[in-house]
């Protein structure tokens, strides 16, 4: 029985492969790019790989995209059948890198570069993910944290568009709860002044709730103050001052 890649055509270790074979490319490539395909066919090669032997796959899919999903797209979209491409056996680690690096020369999606770099994460540092994949380390940060602390609804928003990285990274960082994020997320659009909205409703609640504590009347105690003020001439400096304080209160001074 012939394997896989024994059934593909194979021109100079390029495979010619059914695109029916390939997962779907889940891209939307702009219509001058579909044109260009259409008029000029596949230029270059996509990359595709092998799923691993736990990954299940759609009945008669047999490959996995690394690099391409536009080109594969824009095939699609011109009713071609067949993909051009180079097949290489990665682990999911190293399809993640390859993935993220094409981003970066096309249209950047910060989810997905969290995604893929969160994965990266497992196995290496921030500075070693930063120089393999030429990134400014910070935004490495960035990407890991957004991806361990977003709300998944709000992931969707950035995902789509309806919310700035900016403001995704400007959530994380004022370290706002998951059930604020999620008020958040009922918004058609989030920008940075609906995320300065919410910090500051948070200030007018805190201050409200803590002007509805009642403060207990503290009774005078001329004993405990006696021993307050003892403690103190043990001390210095603002230990000291503060005991002295707390004496006079217990005399029922203000």
């Amino acid at each position: 029985m012939e394997t896989i890649l024994e059934s593909l055509t194979v021109d100079s270790q390029i495979y010619a492969v059914d695109i029916d074979r390939v997962e779907e490319p889940d891209a939307s490539p702009a219509p001058d790019f579909i044109k260009s395909i259409g008029d000029e066919g596949q230029l270059e090669p996509v990359e595709l790989t092998l799923p691993s032997e736990d990954e299940e796959m759609p009945e008669g899919v047999d490959f996995k995209i690394v690099k391409g999903r536009r080109r594969i797209a824009a095939l699609i979209a011109n009713d071609v059948n067949m993909v051009r491409a180079t097949v290489v056996v990665r682990d999911a680690e190293s399809a993640a890198a390859a993935t993220l690096i094409e981003n970066l020369h096309r249209d950047r999606n910060p989810i997905v570069e969290a995604n893929a770099i969160a994965l990266l994460a497992k196995s290496r540092t921030p500075e070693e993910i930063s120089k393999e994949l030429h990134i400014d380390l910070g935004l490495v940060k960035d990407l890991v944290e957004v991806h361990k602390r977003l709300h998944p609804k709000l992931v969707e928003k950035v995902t789509s568009g309806a919310m700035t990285f900016t403001a995704a990274k400007k959530i994380v960082a004022m370290e706002m709860p998951k059930r604020e994020q999620a008020k958040l997320a009922k918004e058609e659009v989030v920008r940075i002044k609906d995320v300065d909205a919410v910090r500051r409703q948070n200030f007018v609640d805190a201050f409200e709730s803590a002007e509805q504590v009642e403060i207990p009347t503290l009774t005078p105690d001329e004993e405990l103050a006696n021993e307050v003020e003892a403690a103190a001439l043990k001390r210095t400096g603002k230990g000291r001052s503060l005991l002295i304080d707390a004496a006079e209160l217990l005399r029922g001074g203000k």
